[in-house]
């Protein structure tokens, strides 16, 4: 399988980041169940140092929200639609990015 690529950063709405999202789960394949989702302040941190995700792979994802409220948003309805883990906010308001990743044994929630 080759690696999914990565978005451009730029600001997203909620909309506009969940079609993202799902249409890159969909192209690296599984089940939405499988990934896990979160927000952060620094979401390279979180994903490569903390939650081990390994970055040759491209099974992973994030964005900069536009808002604190608009990820929050994105989180609660892709764990309500679409049955994704979710996981705690890593920072305080400035939370901006939204990240998931496809949860394998190699990695850590």
């Amino acid at each position: 399988m080759l690696p999914c690529p990565q978005m451009e950063p730029h600001d997203f709405n909620s909309a506009q980041a969940s079609l993202q999202l799902i249409d890159h789960i969909d192209r690296c394949g599984g089940v939405y169940s499988d990934w896990y989702v979160g927000m952060t302040n620094d979401p390279e941190r979180l994903l490569f140092d903390y939650h081990l995700v390994d970055k040759r792979d491209g099974q992973y994802f994030y964005c900069r929200m536009s808002t604190y409220h608009e990820a929050r948003f994105m989180i609660e309805h892709l764990s309500t639609v679409y049955r994704v883990h979710v996981g705690p906010v890593y920072g305080g308001a400035d939370a901006l990015y939204v990240y998931a990743f496809k949860m394998t044994t190699t990695t850590r929630e």
